[in-house]
C-alpha cells in the first residue's frame, strides 16, 4: 500500500511539473531532461512510468477528459468544466492546439446528436444537411471560443466565461 502511495505521489509530481512546463513551453519543446529537472527526479524514475513526453501527455489527456466528462455539447459551458480548463491552462492549450477537443466533443455527443436528429426528422420540412451543418457550427463555435479563451490566458473567470457562452448559445 505504501509503495502504491509513493507511485501515485511520484506520478502526481511528474504531472504537476509537466503542467508547469506547459505554461511556458509547447509540448514539442519539453524534454525529458527538463521535466526531470523541474520535478526533481531522475530519468529512470520518469521512464519507469512513461515511455516519453507524448505518452505522459496522452495519459494526462485521458485523466483530464475523464474529469471533464462533458456528455453534451452544452456541458462545456458548465462552470465546473471551465474551472478545470482554467486551472490547467497549459495542458488545455496543448490539447486545443492538437485539435483534440473536437474529437472529444463529437465522440461524447454522438448519442445527443442522434437523439436530436431523430426528433428533428419528425418535424415538417426537415433538412438533414442543414441539421448536420447547424450541429457542426455549434460544436466548432464552442470549441473556437474555448480555444481563444485559453490562448488569451483565460482573462475572464470561468463563471464570467460560462455566462458569455451561455448567452451566445442560448438561441442556438
Amino acid at each position: 500500500m505504501a509503495s502504491d502511495r509513493r507511485i501515485l505521489y511520484t506520478k502526481q509530481f511528474i504531472k504537476e511539473a509537466f503542467l508547469a512546463l506547459l505554461e511556458e513551453h509547447s509540448i514539442d519543446d519539453i524534454t525529458v531532461k527538463a521535466l526531470c529537472e523541474e520535478a526533481d527526479i531522475n530519468r529512470a524514475t520518469f521512464y519507469r512510468h512513461y515511455t516519453d513526453i507524448y505518452n505522459l501527455f496522452e495519459q494526462l489527456e485521458k485523466e483530464m477528459c475523464a474529469e471533464t466528462s462533458a456528455t453534451m455539447v452544452k456541458d462545456i459551458i458548465d462552470v465546473r468544466v471551465l474551472t478545470n480548463v482554467y486551472q490547467n491552462q497549459g495542458f488545455y492549450r496543448a490539447f486545443l492546439q492538437a485539435n483534440l477537443l473536437m474529437s472529444l466533443i463529437k465522440e461524447r455527443n454522438q448519442y445527443h446528436y442522434e437523439a436530436q436528429l431523430a426528433q428533428a426528422k419528425e418535424q415538417e420540412g426537415f433538412d438533414a444537411v442543414k441539421f448536420k451543418y447547424s450541429f457542426d457550427f455549434f460544436v466548432y463555435g464552442v470549441q473556437g471560443l474555448v480555444k481563444d479563451w485559453v490562448e488569451q490566458g483565460c482573462q475572464e473567470t470561468p463563471e464570467e466565461f460560462a455566462e458569455i457562452l451561455s448567452d451566445i448559445t442560448r438561441h442556438l
